[in-house]
């Protein structure tokens, strides 16, 4: 894909350090191991953590600062562990289980595929900051900064609405209950778009029209998003905005976080408006596009380098035994079958 080349990412100095990485995930996923078994702290438990510690202070010097905080927050979650080994939270372990794999598939990905792409550490990331009591990191954080420095302009939206209803609050809470469940159907899909077309005719005139349009771009594109926790985190923060939008339309402002978020999603999108917008606060391919992720992610998440090695000796072993089985019998065949089979 010609648009990597804005992502593309130099491996030589990850690949130094890969192996120290790698064992010192081991390190860790064995003392969680042991500490879950025998509910005490295993020996070199410090020592693996202090490696970790210092795998953190490495991925932020080779400036991937979403993989250093995964690390980080990897640590101090293992600390959280240890300090009460006889109580074991489960939802810590599978926090940490997943970061500590996450690490190990991100690292191997950048360094085969050299591209970088912190969208997919996202919610690992935040699942870390939840077990941690953390602020979470938003989904738009990488936009935030821009549209500081920056205005949009966006075309005037062609949608008008008349009627007004009581009920469009509600059909969000149930439209959006059914995609928190993964129970979503062809109503819900079609509700979402029917409330953006709404809320951006509501809007017209307002303070918040703009960001209704943002709203009502990634509701029409709903049944083509990439719904991942993070994103489903933004449809749940909207569920207030649009509440107190709708109580108050001339009050209503969404402030620069809530702005950011909604951007992160239509800018996933390749419609003109999304071009629009990245050119207008100068984004880059660094930001993927939606049909760009789920390429990507199908190497991210298949068979890692572990894996295809195994699975590569068992087949190899396999033939193996097929051709010493082959040559067994051949040899071990009467002269009238063997000429039978030449023949």
């Amino acid at each position: 894909m010609s648009e990597h080349n804005s992502i593309q990412f130099d491996p030589t100095a990850l690949l130094i350090i890969k192996n120290e990485i790698d064992n010192s995930i081991k390190l860790v996923e064995g003392a969680v191991s042991t500490l879950i078994e025998e509910q005490a702290l295993p020996f070199g438990i410090d020592d693996a953590l202090e490696q970790f510690k210092q795998c953190t202070q490495v991925l932020r010097l080779i400036d991937i600062p979403y993989l250093a905080k995964i690390t980080q927050y990897s640590t101090e979650l293992m600390q959280k562990i240890m300090a009460n080994p006889e109580h074991i939270n489960t939802d810590d372990v599978v926090a940490l289980s997943e970061g500590t794999t996450m690490v190990k598939r991100y690292i191997e990905f950048i360094c085969l595929r050299e591209v970088e792409v912190p969208q997919f550490l996202l919610d690992t990331l935040n699942n870390l900051e939840k077990a941690l009591n953390k602020p979470l990191t938003s989904s738009g954080k990488q936009i935030a900064s821009k549209l500081s420095t920056a205005s949009l302009e966006l075309p005037l939206p062609e949608v008008l609405i008349n009627e007004r209803t009581q009920f469009i609050h509600q059909l969000y809470k149930l439209s959006l209950h059914q995609f928190l469940n993964k129970t979503e159907n062809a109503r819900d899909f079609q509700a979402f778009k029917l409330i953006g077309g709404y809320l951006v005719s509501m809007a017209q005139g307002q303070p918040s029209q703009q960001y209704w349009q943002l709203v009502n771009s990634a509701f029409s594109h709903i049944d083509e998003l990439v719904l991942n926790d993070a994103r489903l985190r933004v449809f749940i923060n909207l569920e207030n905005a649009i509440s107190l939008f709708l109580a108050s339309p001339e009050g209503f402002e969404a402030n620069l976080t809530a702005l950011a978020d909604i951007l992160s999603i239509v800018i996933g999108q390749e419609d003109q408006l999304a071009q629009q917008i990245r050119s207008q606060l100068n984004i880059g391919h660094e930001f993927l596009t939606d049909t760009q992720l789920k390429t990507l992610s199908q190497h991210l998440y298949g068979p890692d380098f572990d894996t295809m090695q195994t699975v590569s000796q068992l087949i190899l072993s396999e033939m193996n035994k097929v051709r010493n089985d082959i040559e067994y019998n051949y040899q071990n065949m009467s002269p009238e079958k063997a000429h039978q089979l030449q023949s």
